[in-house]
């Protein structure tokens, strides 16, 4: 996931990270309650590794299968407010290849997964009335900055150009926007039917027309 700077990025935080990925879970189940048993299947079954070496792998990241049938998920946790919302981003992760039973997505669809999670995580947080919302909300608000914008020179020219290497970045801006329509327009149902692999992102989107 793409990293952001700025003051709100270097807020300290007292939780632990297991009890954030709980928090995760609690929140996704106020929005799907049919993500239960996946959700509990993430909790218990899949690996998570919050203090992986700095050096060899420094951003967060989950697989597939971490050699248990089960994802693996991989988080630095420093103890700063971007740990949060990682945590959040990589939960949306290992719960899209539970729900799924690990098919394959395209890469939109999993940020978008992931990007709902952490919109759903804020949320829980908001109804806590969390001290901590306010700040990871304008750290949000930062995640927003890139758009397509900064990338239309590359897009534009691998309209014409096949062989213009593909960059895994250009997809995060269009997974923010569709998971903040998803967020504000779809019920549970349909939430649940994308975490799963049961609608194509070209039918959700006709959703929102």
């Amino acid at each position: 996931m793409p990293a952001s700077s700025g003051p709100a990025n270097n807020v300290a935080v007292e939780n632990e990270p297991e009890q954030v990925w709980g928090d995760c879970a609690a929140a996704i189940l106020m929005r799907m309650p049919q993500a239960r048993n996946a959700s509990i299947r993430v909790i218990s079954r899949c690996t998570t590794n919050f203090s992986p070496d700095p050096n060899k792998y420094p951003r967060a990241f989950t697989l597939h299968d971490g050699g248990n049938g089960e994802p693996y998920v991989s988080c630095p946790w420093t103890g700063h407010l971007r740990d949060m919302l990682n945590l959040a981003h990589e939960f949306g992760h290992a719960l899209q290849i539970v729900a799924s039973e690990q098919r394959e997505m395209p890469p939109v669809t999993r940020e978008t997964c992931a990007i709902l999670a952490e919109i759903c995580y804020l949320s829980f947080l908001r109804d806590q009335a969390h001290p901590l919302h306010e700040p990871l909300h304008a750290l949000v608000r930062l995640d927003m900055g890139p758009t397509f914008a900064r990338s239309s020179n590359a897009l534009l020219s691998a309209l014409s150009d096949t062989h213009l290497k593909y960059e895994y970045h250009w997809n995060y801006p269009l997974a923010r926007s569709i998971a903040l329509l998803s967020a504000a327009h779809l019920d549970d149902v349909a939430l649940w039917e994308l975490y799963s692999g049961e609608i194509t992102l070209p039918k959700l989107i006709s959703k929102f027309e």
